[in-house]
């Protein structure tokens, strides 16, 4: 057996298992403290906790619904606590147990540093030299921790080796901003997404991207260098959609509540309905408006139609489906929407609730239970345009009685118009409508139509082009 060196280093480890022992027996040999006293001390942790929400919900990190759920679950604490105090607050009747307090104080002395000691020396390696941070395999440590695979790691690392001898390769520096990102190496692809802006001399695209990691490095956090990139982003790219996104965020984190209205407002009119950023802003226009104690309603603007040339999911999100086999994504998908369904059925004046499963029905090609939900849908909001452009597009995509140059279905025209009815120049209404009349030959209605949808598009942009290129194409 290897004899025990001493060291400075033993000397002081003996000095802490002592402190820590003193800690340990302190409590044993001395009179019990009233349990009232840990209600207290739970108490105020509990205070702390509702104050931070509530920075939180200035700051805009946390929406107002998932806030109030954490005050809920606090507060249930809160009152958990108050009847432990309460119960402690009568000490408890029976004999002392001071001896058997000092007996277990004497055993922890002298058993816990013998049995420490004694394994150390039994199954340990004394020997064994100290490894500097230098020598060890970093990347290995973060696969262990982290739980991202080492095959992954390998990839990333030699590409980092590539990029090295090839440090010019800019597509490879974004694939390598990208990996850094996906294995939370948020800082590493910041310093990457920085290196595509410099070899793409500033590109609005590349900044965009080197902005959002910067937030990402940070938590989430709008920083002042992240909103300089995203302002000199708008100054050559004004309609890019992650740039006025954050800089909306910067504005709710601040507190600067309409302000971040205006611009989150703005972006969601200036988006398709297929956008994947659509959702995602109304939910903040929801959130200020609560905060400013407006009616969401009278805020909400509605999106530009649908845009048939916007890019599908990234290589990113597709990566990560693959990761799951075909059953295991059926199975997650359908866990979701049956849970949604069942919260539905108890709260079904929720026609935001409805549209979603409306959607998820759709995606499973479920085409009967998707016109049931959006029934519901407009059964809760009856006029309500979302609603009913919903329901007018479901109408459609089931019907039978549809196909290039035939005039739309009845009922779905006839929703339409119902649209127009309580929103008169909602853009995808006016575009359905301009096409049955084109292809009805009613090119006078047509030219209505399409003219009072020109009128809402920003010019230049794909979806103003292509009315434009119809309109010239009527007789």
């Amino acid at each position: 057996m290897t004899p025990l060196p001493i060291s400075p280093l033993w000397i002081a480890v003996a000095t802490l298992t002592v402190c820590m022992l003193g800690l340990l027996v302190s409590p044993l040999v001395s009179r019990r403290r009233a349990a009232v006293d840990r209600s207290e001390f739970d108490l105020s942790v509990y205070r702390d906790q509702l104050a931070e929400v509530d920075r939180e919900v200035q700051r805009g990190v946390v929406s107002t619904a998932d806030a109030e759920a954490a005050r809920t679950e606090i507060g249930r604490r809160v009152l958990a606590a108050a009847r432990t105090g309460d119960r402690a607050a009568t000490p408890p009747a029976g004999p002392p147990s001071g001896g058997r307090s000092i007996g277990l104080a004497l055993g922890l002395v002298l058993g816990v540093p013998a049995a420490a000691v004694g394994l150390y020396l039994g199954l340990g390696s004394p020997e064994l030299p100290g490894r500097p941070l230098a020598a060890r395999d970093r990347d290995a440590e973060v696969a262990e921790s982290e739980a991202v695979s080492p095959e992954i790691l390998r990839a990333v690392a030699g590409l980092a080796d590539r990029l090295a001898e090839n440090p010019d390769d800019v597509d490879g520096w974004r694939l390598l901003a990208q990996s850094y990102r996906r294995i939370g190496r948020f800082d590493d692809s910041v310093d990457a997404w920085a290196r595509v802006v410099a070899l793409t001399d500033g590109d609005p695209a590349s900044q965009s991207a080197y902005a959002e990691a910067l937030v990402a490095a940070a938590g989430g956090r709008v920083t002042e260098a992240a909103r300089t990139a995203f302002t000199g982003v708008l100054e050559a790219a004004p309609q890019d959609p992650r740039a006025r996104f954050f800089l909306a965020l910067a504005e709710a984190q601040d507190g600067a509540y309409q302000a971040a209205l205006e611009r989150f407002a703005g972006l969601l009119a200036d988006s398709p309905a297929n956008a994947p950023w659509v959702e995602l802003v109304r939910g903040r226009i929801a959130d200020m408006a609560r905060e400013l104690g407006v009616d969401v309603a009278s805020v909400m603007p509605d999106t530009l139609p649908a845009d048939a040339s916007l890019p599908g999911p990234t290589a990113e999100e597709m990566a990560a489906a693959e990761d799951m086999s075909p059953e295991a994504r059926d199975q997650m998908v359908r866990g979701m929407v049956e849970g949604l369904a069942q919260r539905l059925e108890e709260d079904p004046s929720d026609s935001d609730g409805w549209l979603r499963l409306a959607r998820a029905y759709r995606v499973l090609d479920e085409p009967a239970h998707r016109m049931a939900a959006l029934d519901r849908a407009r059964a809760a909001a009856p006029d309500r345009p979302e609603v009913l452009v919903a329901y007018a597009l479901g109408l459609y995509e089931t019907s039978e009685d549809t196909g290039p140059g035939r005039p739309l279905p009845a009922p779905v025209a006839a929703m339409f118009q119902r649209v127009l009815e309580v929103a008169s120049d909602h853009p995808e209404a006016l575009w359905f409508l301009g096409l049955d009349a084109a292809n009805r030959a009613d090119g006078a209605a047509a030219t209505d139509y399409w003219q009072r949808l020109l009128r809402q598009l920003p010019p230049g942009s794909p979806a103003h082009q292509q009315v434009a290129d119809r309109l010239e194409a009527l007789p």
